[in-house]
């Protein structure tokens, strides 16, 4: 449909295929995999604390107070977009949540040997700073009034906390800490918002005219990138607006690509999600990162977050932690059965 555009998302993918392909190359390197991973975080706490300062001014459609964009109804932090802004947060909650609970452990065994003194050692100052930054990063997710990521996040922060980690005390501590979030932010606009405004009134104008597309692109879909050419020619809602996304990635694939790339990416998220869900069974930093996985996928069904590039590089890099660590795991188990007599 257009080339120009398939050309653009040819280059996105090859772009992020190397990046993907870095990421599984370095994981073998745990100090390297944790970096990774406090990064993506302490990048969503400061942007956290950017949205709500923002958020207080005079201004709060102004980026960083020097840029205004076009549509600046929904901005929200460095994003032109609440919901997109919320889309980093789904996958930087669950890390923090993980690398949060992992010195609790940290802190518990020490208190086994040195009780109140522990206190005074290097984990009882990451548990505090990793307290304020998992918190801060909640009251950023409800403050941005996102349903569709909040919906998300409680997903993933159950499966981390009930499936994965199978603590009463990881139970108890998120209860706890969302308790805390909405004694800081007031969730009654967000309930008002799903009350007046249904995903079936926001999302499905979108999808029913989208999905009238299909049948024309079946196999091969209309190329990389090129929703927003044909759309025109299918909308039949919000006529007066330029529609270039779905708000559904995975319907979005399916015509860009057709039931042949549909299947195969289907396929690669498929494997992605088994291998997430293997390594969040091992550790703490796994299911963290099994969580962020399925929030970002999760919300991804009603948003476009993998075209956005920000986010869309997190993810991928998240999925090359967690892959290359399965894999350097059964490399290194091959390498000590071979070495048995």
């Amino acid at each position: 449909m257009n080339p120009a555009d398939t050309g653009r998302g040819l280059a996105f993918a090859v772009a992020f295929a190397l990046l993907y392909a870095a990421a599984v190359r370095e994981s073998a390197h745990r100090h390297w995999r944790r970096q990774v991973v406090s990064a993506v975080v302490a990048t969503g706490f400061v942007m956290t604390i950017v949205a709500l300062v923002q958020a207080a001014t005079a201004t709060p459609g102004k980026i960083y107070g020097l840029w205004r964009p076009l549509d600046d109804w929904a901005v929200f932090g460095p994003y032109v977009n609440h919901n997109h802004f919320a889309n980093y947060l789904v996958m930087a909650t669950p890390l923090a949540l993980a690398l949060f609970a992992e010195t609790l452990a940290e802190l518990s065994a020490g208190w086994r040997v040195r009780r109140w003194l522990v206190f005074g050692d290097p984990p009882a100052s990451r548990a505090l700073l990793l307290l304020v930054v998992t918190l801060t990063l909640m009251i950023g997710l409800l403050s941005a009034r996102s349903r569709g990521g909040i919906a998300a996040s409680l997903l993933a922060m159950a499966l981390l906390v009930l499936v994965l980690l199978r603590s009463m005390r990881a139970t108890l501590i998120l209860v706890l800490l969302l308790a805390a979030t909405v004694w800081f932010v007031d969730p009654q606009p967000v309930i008002d918002s799903l009350r007046i405004r249904t995903f079936a009134q926001t999302r499905w104008p979108f999808w029913k005219d989208a999905l009238r597309a299909v049948p024309h692109f079946p196999l091969f879909g209309a190329g990389f990138n090129a929703y927003g050419t044909l759309s025109p020619h299918y909308q039949t809602d919000y006529q007066a607006y330029w529609v270039a996304e779905v708000h559904n990635d995975y319907i979005q694939v399916l015509i860009d690509t057709g039931l042949v790339g549909a299947l195969a990416i289907g396929g690669l998220l498929a494997l992605l999600m088994r291998a997430a869900l293997r390594a969040g069974r091992q550790t703490v930093l796994g299911a963290g990162l099994f969580a962020a996985l399925a929030a970002c996928g999760l919300h991804n069904t009603v948003e476009f977050g993998w075209q956005i590039p920000a986010n869309a590089a997190t993810f991928v890099a998240l999925a090359g932690l967690t892959l290359g660590e399965g894999h350097s795991r059964r490399e290194s188990r091959a390498s000590v059965e071979g070495r048995q007599p």
